[in-house]
């Protein structure tokens, strides 16, 4: 598949063929946990490619978000808000949450988020079950977190 085909059709094979391309871990390779977050993602857009990002550059957000949760406490939220420009698109600010699974401050920090004026485009709320280790690193092969 060229790269035009990438960029043109937001499905879930493209969007994994375009996560495919980046390294997710030591081993260079995208895991089933990562497979799970891009699922999620994709079934929340349900393919609409009018959230003005395409496969490769979709695929490279969810990898930052990914790397940004590598390691963090037992009771430590994690956030950061960021600028990205997509190829040929729109400067978009991005903010990153990661902590355990509470749906209710998703929908708190977006009613904050449209109280300050601020035009939510779209909002992903992907969950993974994992571990972690004592100093806080994310371990693959557990799942006994929800985060």
């Amino acid at each position: 598949m060229s790269e035009a085909d990438i960029a043109s059709k937001l499905t879930f094979e493209t969007l994994l063929q375009a996560a495919e391309s980046i390294p997710w871990n030591e081993q260079r390779r995208i895991g089933p946990q990562a497979v799970n977050i891009l699922r999620q993602v994709h079934a929340g857009i349900d393919g609409d490619d009018s959230i003005g990002l395409d496969a490769r550059t979709l695929a490279y957000e969810i990898h930052a978000l990914w790397r940004f949760g590598d390691r963090r406490g037992a009771q430590e939220r994690l956030v950061r808000l960021r600028r990205i420009t997509p190829l040929g698109g729109h400067e978009r600010i991005v903010l990153d949450v990661i902590g355990e699974d509470m749906a209710f401050l998703v929908g708190s920090v977006l009613a904050a988020c449209r109280a300050a004026g601020a035009d939510v485009l779209i909002a992903f709320h992907p969950i993974i079950e994992t571990g972690r280790t004592e100093d806080g690193t994310r371990e693959p092969d557990r799942a006994d977190l929800r985060e």
